[in-house]
């Protein structure tokens, strides 16, 4: 007589916690880096979620800074302007826990500030 084996007790389960929606908003100030960081990211979030959409482009914000070019109160009254732009892009993803923890890895050591919300 054989004896029956059961292929399903053999395969080990790997508990990956609840799947939650989260929301990453990345922003920076140079249009280059976050586009490159935005598509190694794009990249880095199709291996666990192959459903996950490119990034929504948000508005860029735009800061204008007068400054006084001579403190010292002498001289004809000459102002310089400074223009800073934040250039901002947002992911929507489902993921389970543990992925969410890889996501957190992946944008710990970035140049881009990011901010990860997770989603009830």
């Amino acid at each position: 007589m054989s004896t029956v084996v059961d292929k399903k007790e053999e395969i080990p389960t790997i508990d990956l916690g609840e799947v939650r929606n989260i929301t990453i908003t990345l922003s920076g100030t140079d249009r280059k880096i976050m586009n490159k960081f935005s598509k190694e990211f794009y990249d880095f979030i199709q291996k666990f979620d192959p459903s996950a959409k490119e990034p929504v482009i948000l508005p860029t914000a735009e800061a204008v800074f007068t400054t006084r070019k001579s403190p010292c109160g002498n001289g004809t009254a000459t102002f310089s302007k400074h223009t800073l732009r934040v250039f901002q892009r947002k992911f929507d993803l489902t993921a389970h826990d543990k992925n969410i923890t890889r996501v957190a890895e992946f944008l710990k050591n970035s140049t881009i500030d990011a901010q990860l919300k997770v989603n009830f």
